[in-house]
């Protein structure tokens, strides 16, 4: 066997005795669909995106309909002006 397979073996032993290995493990679990937990972990993370967006959408329906209503005062206030003269 090369000199360059045997650095592989070792630090392949080396990695999944180490605790990165088990970090990774950990961080796979953690975002992982399969269990319970990585599934509720999923969902509060897109959750989060899609309530920001609820919020943005919902505020500018707000500042839309408020500025339609301004915009209808102001054309029947001019509608009133126009037909006073």
């Amino acid at each position: 066997m090369p000199a360059s397979d045997d650095c592989n073996e070792e630090l392949s032993g080396s990695y999944r005795t180490g605790s990165f290995y088990e970090l990774e493990k950990y961080l796979y679990s953690f975002i992982d669909g399969s269990t319970i937990s990585g599934m509720e972990r999923m969902r509060l993370k897109l959750q989060t995106p899609v309530g920001i967006v609820d919020r943005l959408i919902s505020s500018c329906r707000t500042i839309v309909t408020q500025d339609y209503q301004y915009a209808k005062q102001h054309l029947t206030a001019m509608n009133d002006v126009v037909k006073c003269k």
